[in-house]
């Protein structure tokens, strides 16, 4: 599955906002094995969002939503609506999100292979019954959707399954 930037630039906001030490972000870097990284924390998490690589980006999602914020007193209001519209971007890109006695847990709703695997599958179909421009509508449509662009994926993909009606029209 491929992360979108803008999911990786909320990712990074929500680190911005839980962590406040340098020493988390390094414990962070050994968990995921990260570059060093240099800079401000703000630096840092930009970085390491986008570092990340897309097989373990829910891995990193989940760590950053379990972060404790034991130094912060009261409790954080403001980061408790970034965690929740991250959870909601999470979502809305394609990954099932469970809380359970104040843990998230994030999960991929597709796994890569299998989605790779329909992919070619599909491609190899159309391009055999003679529909390679009905793929061509649905790989722009990936590329819009992984740029964050969901409208012009959504309507590229209704393109897409309008040509591959007119084609088995003509049939």
């Amino acid at each position: 599955m491929t992360v979108s930037s803008n999911l990786r630039f909320y990712l990074a906001i929500l680190m911005e906002n839980t962590f406040v030490y340098h020493r988390q972000l390094n414990e962070l870097a050994l968990h995921f094995l990260l570059s060093q990284g240099e800079g401000s924390i703000k630096d840092r998490c930009h970085l390491y969002a986008t570092e990340i690589s897309d097989e373990q980006f829910h891995e990193l999602a989940e760590y950053v939503l379990n972060e404790t914020l034991e130094d912060r007193f009261p409790p954080n209001e403001r980061l408790d609506q970034i965690r929740t519209s991250f959870v909601r971007a999470l979502t809305v890109n394609g990954y099932q999100v469970y809380a359970q006695e104040g843990l998230f847990q994030v999960r991929s709703r597709f796994s890569p292979d299998r989605m790779q695997e329909t992919k070619e599958e599909s491609a190899t179909l159309l391009n055999e019954m003679g529909f390679g421009a009905v793929q061509g509508s649905l790989d722009v449509a990936e590329q819009l959707y992984v740029k964050g662009e969901f409208a012009k994926s959504l309507w590229n993909s209704r393109k897409a399954l309008e040509d591959l009606m007119k084609l088995l029209a003509k049939n």
